[in-house]
């Protein structure tokens, strides 16, 4: 091989790698913008942000027993569940509890504060979910999530 084919050559190689390494962070950007937002949403007046990767799932078969309750209907209970590749979260908020958090820390609950709010959280081993209690002025809020650190995620900052 000629030493000005040898030259051509590396010089070819070296602009693609230039052109590769610079394109790079282009193309992250660019699946970046294709990719799901983060949803938020808001349950009996209290604001929650679903990561993104979960969707709504109003066939979560747990949904309807827990819509049916009659002390859940009685303090106008709302449920949302959404599905995800990394798990599930259901999230309850129901109006008129005048329930103090306090009661749960006797029932094994540990008191945790996620984004000012003021709760209390336990690991369901029954259902292996964690759960997080927490009261957002008279209305009760309970998350049930796989992983707990999605609820640094979930829990809007209470100002």
């Amino acid at each position: 091989m000629k030493r000005s084919s040898i030259i051509k050559l590396s010089f070819a190689f070296a602009l693609l790698m230039i052109f590769i390494v610079a394109v790079n962070p282009v193309s992250s950007a660019l699946f970046d913008f294709f990719e799901e937002p983060a949803q938020n949403v808001t349950i009996c007046g209290v604001d929650f942000v679903i990561p993104s990767g979960y969707e709504f799932d109003e066939n979560f078969t747990d949904l309807m027993e827990i819509m049916e309750d009659e002390d859940f209907q009685a303090h106008n209970g709302e449920v949302k569940c959404y599905e995800g590749d990394a798990g599930n979260i259901t999230i309850m908020v129901s109006e008129d509890r005048k329930g103090k958090i306090s009661n749960l820390y006797s029932a094994g609950y540990d008191a945790k504060t996620i984004n000012g709010h003021k709760g209390a959280i336990k690991y369901m081993s029954d259902i292996d979910n964690y759960m997080y209690v927490f009261m957002e002025d008279d209305k009760l809020a309970v998350l049930y999530v796989d992983d707990k650190d999605l609820l640094e995620e979930i829990v809007v900052w209470f100002l």
